[in-house]
């Protein structure tokens, strides 16, 4: 546990809880250790060094470093003064900082921070990138529907009314959709925001997440993508911070904080408690294959045995990120054709909708 000054404390609480810029992003927060390491590594004060930074800076983050400087400034450690806030500094950017403050390597402490930032939103980036596509076909076609029923398809009825024209099934269906919608839409559309607002808050809960957590892990396109983004950053974190000096206990502690599925989480601190008994890493994670790899697990033994785990960790991190990339593509692989059947079907019936009433239309002008 890491302990913070009372006068740091005092000196920043009033800040703490304040958002109104909104969220540090993590880009921003590797920026500034990126920059901050490239000071100090000059030979800058510390003190100076974090002005340089904050002016590169803004929003929210910028009025956090500004009490950061405040407390540095009164002789307080950096590690205590980031540590006051816990929602923007990681336990694993605090505890890499707090071992190169007393090693007197902080610039290098602050490298590794930058790097294991960056690579943690590459993965990140890849997640979301993969499902970007299928959601903007998916409201595309949504869409598309709303407006053949609100707009194209209503000026059309008294054309169909006129002549008499036997609906086919399609606009049938669209016709009962509009009706529908113009007489309980503000129901419907509200029922569905209270609904999508509930259940956002529902899957945040600490009671949900053992379930929603193994439920994506079962999913055959998902598991993949989750086990290779959950194991990578396991590996790289555990890697990043062993070199840098940190014991093994207090890193899985570490990284249990960090790991946000609950499963992968009561693992490593189960892991955490057996090694505090003298059981081995890759002992204390076997057994449980569909988290951890039994090539990861063989892997890890090995470096426990050869004395070379950091190495063995970043070797398995940058594999598995690999993985993830495949899995990704994979992902892409699968949806891309399901989701152009979806919007070509999505096509085919609306023309059907609104096409079929024409030519009836037609064909009795004729007749």
């Amino acid at each position: 546990m890491i302990r913070i000054p009372q006068v740091v404390e005092r000196k920043i609480s009033k800040m703490r809880n304040i958002n109104l810029f909104g969220n540090v992003r993590i880009v921003q927060i590797a920026v500034f250790a990126k920059t901050l390491a490239l000071m100090l590594r000059s030979g800058v004060p510390i003190g100076k060094a974090l002005m340089v930074a904050q002016e590169t800076t803004s929003g929210r983050f910028k009025m956090i470093l500004n009490d950061v400087i405040r407390a540095v400034g009164s002789a307080n450690p950096f590690f205590a003064s980031v540590a006051v806030y816990p929602d923007v500094f990681s336990p694993f950017f605090i505890s890499t900082v707090k071992v190169g403050e007393a090693a007197g390597t902080l610039s290098d402490s602050l490298e590794i921070v930058a790097k294991e930032l960056m690579k943690t939103r590459a993965l990140v980036s890849k997640i979301r990138t993969a499902l970007i596509y299928p959601m903007m076909i998916m409201t595309a076609s949504v869409a598309l529907g709303l407006i053949m029923s609100f707009f194209i398809l209503p000026k059309l009825i008294p054309l169909l009314t006129l002549f008499s024209v036997d609906m086919p099934l399609p606009t049938r269906v669209l016709l009962w959709f509009a009706n529908t919608m113009k007489n309980y839409g503000i129901f419907i559309i509200g029922g569905v925001v209270v609904l999508s607002i509930g259940f956002s808050i529902l899957i945040k809960q600490t009671f949900v997440k053992p379930f929603t957590h193994s439920l994506i892990l079962k999913i055959p396109i998902l598991k993949r993508m989750v086990r290779a983004f959950n194991v990578s950053r396991f590996c790289r974190t555990l890697g990043t911070m062993i070199s840098s000096g940190i014991n093994i206990d207090s890193a899985l502690a570490i990284t249990a904080d960090a790991t946000v599925n609950m499963r992968y989480r009561r693992v490593i601190v189960t892991a955490t408690q057996r090694i505090s008994k003298g059981t081995k890493l890759s002992a204390s994670i076997e057994g449980n294959e569909e988290l951890f790899p039994l090539l990861m697990v063989r892997m890890i033994l090995t470096g426990e045995e050869s004395g070379r785990l950091p190495e063995i960790f970043i070797y398995l991190a940058d594999f598995y990120e690999e993985e993830l990339d495949d899995a990704t593509k994979a992902f892409s692989a699968v949806f891309e054709p399901l989701l152009i059947l979806l919007i070509g079907g999505v096509v085919v019936f609306l023309a059907l909708a609104v096409i079929t009433p024409i030519f009836k239309i037609t064909g009795s002008i004729g007749n």
